[in-house]
């Protein structure tokens, strides 16, 4: 590394920035977010919003300890078998998160709990 590629870096590290120099085996972020550490996985929260075009529901959801996620809103596709009855946007939920294989988690299950 030449002089200003060396100044490059150090600046890098000490603001906190992700640095990738051609060559290196820095790929990955410090910061990824929370870990999904779980095949399945329950959660509770509010439907927000429905999408039945995409199969999707955006829910706020309370802290999901399997996954190590916080409370948060987040949007999840709903398995094909699934059917978008009695899910409104106010709906309380609970709900069965399965490992995609495409990635993220899908919902398998789902049922109002008022």
């Amino acid at each position: 590394m030449g002089k200003a590629s060396g100044s490059l870096l150090i600046v890098a590290f000490a603001t906190g920035l992700s640095l990738v120099v051609p060559g290196s085996v820095a790929a990955q972020s410090r910061d990824s977010g929370p870990a999904e550490t779980a095949e399945k996985a329950t959660g509770k929260g509010v439907v927000q919003a429905v999408n039945k075009e995409e199969r999707q529901l955006r829910i706020t959801h309370e802290a999901i300890p399997a996954l190590n996620w916080p409370g948060m809103t987040m949007a999840f596709k709903l398995a094909p078998a699934l059917s978008f009855e009695g899910l409104a946007p106010g709906a309380k939920v609970t709900f069965t998160l399965s490992k995609s294989p495409e990635g993220g988690y899908v919902i398998e299950q789902i049922q109002r709990s008022e």
